[in-house]
């Protein structure tokens, strides 16, 4: 049984997605976990590129 990284239910009884980061990888629930989980830790924050047009 693995929990959810988000929610901490076991991710077997949905439809499981796995993310992997800095090597480790993460078990979530479904897409709206992942999603939330991505927003809590701020993992997309400056994680673009700064574009100015000419």
């Amino acid at each position: 049984m693995t929990d959810c990284a988000f929610c901490g239910c076991r991710v077997e009884a949905h439809d499981p997605v796995r993310a992997t980061h800095d090597g480790t990888e993460y078990p979530f629930c479904n897409w709206a976990c992942l999603t939330e989980y991505v927003e809590r830790e701020g993992l997309a924050t400056g994680t673009s590129c700064n574009w100015e047009p000419a």
